[in-house]
């Protein structure tokens, strides 16, 4: 196999590594985990890539940079991208949004970038004048900027309150660090808050979009307040969702993600409200719909509608015959992982199938 014939740059090296952990949105550690990143590169046409050289990949050192480029090229088609020379531009294009809001690449001082000095003292007009920038951004740079957000208020000292106040209305913000990197373990301070901010002014009825943030934002507390037990809270969501608001005609007009949650996180309504009877006519129903659906949805959207099944159903602790039948409905999906996939509880298979890419990011930041 052909040697790469230039230096490579263990930045550029690295961002491979994390892009890969990105994509495959799962944690690799043993090699049963490197088996199923296998499989799933090969159901993109990615082959003959061993358990041994993926890991070896996502575990060498820092300074160890001597794979072969055609081993470097797969990775990189697994990454989306024609090759590796390819994911290299795609790479330096990143890196330069990011040194745009002074993210440095230094792994021994782990200096901080402007954003993260700028929200730790609570100095919010240079953030004002950076974002406002921005009309639109892509969604790799929203990703970014979102978990630098993310990382910022998760290890700032006293009450995030006033970030929310002053960014939950700012279109970027909103995209970026609300919806991309939306954390469901709620780790950072004051978060609830934070999505009660981004509720606000939002109309359902004026337009799909603001219908979505409604919906989202009311699922992401309902969900939240329901496994914190503060159940009060979590039923005013689930009447803002479920009674407030006929939204079942407009359903199919949302996102995969807004739209599984609100359909999923009915059977929490149904707890929340003691009624037995409708609970178990309404998880039928869920699991009817996955029948019916699931052969129009991409892989993507399968492991969302799966995940967001998944969680509801380990949430509310649903009978195992019910739990059983929804993986059986994705067995498809589950045994490309592993034929033994279907054989392993729901909450193991949810590590592996989640699609809230957020956890991946904060593996990879080690916190």
């Amino acid at each position: 196999m052909p040697k790469p014939s230039y230096n490579i740059s263990p930045i550029i090296i690295d961002e491979l590594k994390n892009e890969v952990l990105k994509v495959a949105s799962f944690p690799i550690r043993t090699k049963s985990d490197a088996g199923y990143l296998a499989l799933l590169m090969k159901r993109i046409g990615v082959e003959n890539i061993s358990e041994s050289t993926i890991l070896r990949f996502l575990n060498q050192s820092k300074s160890d940079h001597k794979f072969y480029l055609n081993t470097l090229d797969k990775f990189a088609v697994f990454c989306g991208k024609k090759d590796f020379d390819e994911f290299e531009k795609w790479t330096k294009n990143n890196r330069e949004f990011s040194f745009s809001y002074g993210e440095l690449p230094d792994e021994k001082n782990h200096q901080k970038s402007l954003i993260k000095i700028c929200l730790h003292q609570h100095q919010y007009k240079p953030i004002h004048e950076y974002v406002e920038q921005f009309k639109e951004l892509s969604i790799d740079s929203q990703l970014r900027l979102g978990f630098e957000f993310y990382h910022s208020l998760l290890s700032s000292k006293g009450s995030n309150v006033e970030f929310y106040k002053e960014f939950s209305q700012l279109k970027v913000i909103r995209e970026s660090f609300f919806e991309r990197s939306f954390d469901p373990d709620f780790k950072i301070l004051d978060y609830e808050i934070g999505f009660e901010y981004y509720l606000k002014n939002v109309k359902p009825k004026n337009s799909v979009n603001q219908l979505q943030d409604y919906i989202f934002g009311n699922c992401v507390l309902l969900r939240h307040f329901y496994v914190k037990n503060n159940y009060v809270k979590a039923i005013d969501h689930a009447k803002n969702l479920y009674e407030a608001n006929d939204f079942e005609e407009h359903i199919d007009k949302l996102f995969i993600f807004p739209k599984m949650r609100f359909l999923a996180y009915k059977v929490f309504y149904y707890k929340l409200t003691n009624s037995p009877k409708r609970l178990i006519d309404c998880i039928n129903e869920l699991l009817e719909y996955c029948k019916c659906s699931i052969d129009k949805w991409d892989y993507n959207e399968q492991r969302i509608a799966f995940s967001c099944m998944a969680e509801t159903f380990i949430d509310a602790n649903v009978s195992e015959k019910q739990k059983f039948t929804l993986k059986h409905i994705f067995h498809e999906l589950l045994t490309g992982f592993a034929p033994d996939f279907l054989n392993h509880s729901l909450g193991f298979v949810l590590k592996y199938t989640d699609m809230n890419g957020i956890y991946t990011y904060k593996r990879i930041a080690e916190i």
